[in-house]
């Protein structure tokens, strides 16, 4: 932890670009917050000791599990080395691009806000139409309105959820709200007509996540449009910003809280629930993994990858994140997501722990540095900055390969790029 800290600060170069975000998500979740964890919080609950029960005679699951996550900040770190190779880059050149991006003028074309207004539009109509196609607003009412516990919440979040096709949730997740990011920072440079797909856009996003009857992901929209405000100006922002960044989403998730878990009795009740869901469930997701695998569940060694099974012809397993939560709670009303780190060692033992964030650091540091340092600031870089932020995000929840689809940082590139600046209007 030490030595991501001070690689952070010295080589990746604090920031908003896309490998300090990740390095800095690491330390925050799975640093002290880890220890805290293992030691305090976990040891006084019941699940803690009901996990560890299941780990095999003689194995020790918190020392395997240190030793992993030590390995996470290394290999992340090194991944972001080797990019910088690879591409040229140093602490004194990104430094310099960071510096530079603050003093430009973001650059807005005519193509660029034609293209972003056409997918903004044509998606904002898709997603009202589906919006009411299948009754979104009444699943939404009944949701929120609904007294249940969180247990009880969990039960019907998996009755009315949305089942929809994996290319609308890509479409929800990734496309839509990158032309939202471009044309909100369109708009704001001063270009009313794009304020037009704003408010279609905006809107149809919010009911879509909202849908989702999930508290995250209306969380990290709204974030990720106060992000976009603000690398629209710079990526080195003071502090008071980013402490205004993280008040705002906390204040918002735990509005999220009491609005859907209705029998949360006080503000300290609320505020508890709201630390433990923020820095104890990334940590607990993490001890499910490594005391189910390979105890309970044999390292699956991409069996449960889709993709993959296909190439062979054969049908997947389950995903982890299912067979781990019915390892530990015994039904499938719920499920174990835990970020990268999980899913490598549930797939592939301690090589993963190497390569998958090894892998993360390469990808996110060779996006900075293409977008970063050699291209000049535009509404299509400005909005791929912003997605690979959810990306990340992404990462810190689920399978690297998700946020790599899912989650977009695979489109990054070619959505800016696409999106560049050609000409000044």
């Amino acid at each position: 932890m030490l030595v991501a800290l001070v690689f952070l600060w010295r080589r990746a170069i604090a920031s908003l670009a896309l490998a300090p975000t990740l390095l800095t998500l690491l330390l925050v979740l799975h640093g002290p917050a880890y220890l805290y964890y293992t030691h305090v919080w976990g040891p006084r609950q019941l699940f803690f000791e009901q996990i560890l029960a299941l780990e095999s005679p003689g194995s020790d699951v918190i020392g395997s599990l240190d030793i992993a996550i030590g390995i996470t900040f290394l290999a992340t770190c090194s991944g972001i080395a080797i990019a910088d190779l690879l591409l040229g880059c140093n602490p004194h050149a990104m430094r310099s691009a960071l510096r530079d991006w603050h003093g430009q003028t973001m650059e807005v074309t005519a193509a660029a806000t034609s293209r972003a207004m056409f997918i903004g539009v044509l998606g904002a109509v898709f997603l009202f139409v589906s919006v009411v196609a299948n009754g979104h607003l009444g699943r939404i009412w009944q949701f929120v309105q609904g007294q249940e516990g969180e247990f009880e919440k969990i039960a019907l979040r998996r009755e009315l959820g949305t089942d929809d096709s994996y290319w609308y949730l890509l479409l929800k997740a990734t496309i839509i709200p990158f032309s939202a990011y471009a044309l909100l920072a369109i708009a704001r440079c001063g270009y009313r007509t794009a304020w037009l797909g704003v408010l279609m856009v905006v809107p149809a996003l919010l009911i879509a996540n909202l849908a989702t009857l999930s508290k995250a992901p209306i969380v990290v929209f709204c974030v990720l449009l106060a992000v976009t405000e603000v690398v629209r100006h710079t990526l080195s922002p003071r502090p008071r910003t980013l402490m205004l960044l993280a008040l705002g989403g906390a204040t918002l998730m735990l509005t999220m809280v009491l609005l859907a878990i209705r029998n949360i009795e006080g503000m300290d009740a609320a505020l508890e629930f709201l630390f433990y869901r923020i820095f104890m469930i990334p940590n607990e997701m993490l001890f499910e993994f490594f005391t189910a695998v390979p105890s309970q569940i044999s390292h699956t060694w991409g069996a449960d990858s889709g993709w993959l099974r296909s190439l062979t012809g054969q049908d997947p397993q389950p995903a982890l994140y299912w067979q781990v939560a019915a390892v530990h709670r015994g039904n499938d009303l719920s499920t174990s997501t835990a970020m990268f780190l999980g899913d490598a060692w549930g797939g592939f033992s301690w090589l993963g722990v190497v390569v998958v964030p090894l892998t993360a650091g390469i990808v996110v540091r060779s996006i900075d540095i293409v977008l970063i340092m050699r291209r000049r600031k535009s509404a299509g870089v400005v909005a791929g900055l912003v997605l690979g932020h959810y990306g990340v995000f992404i990462a810190m929840c689920t399978a690297f390969p998700t946020a790599l689809l899912t989650g977009g940082l695979a489109l990054v590139l070619p959505l800016a790029l696409w999106l560049r600046a050609d000409r000044r209007t």
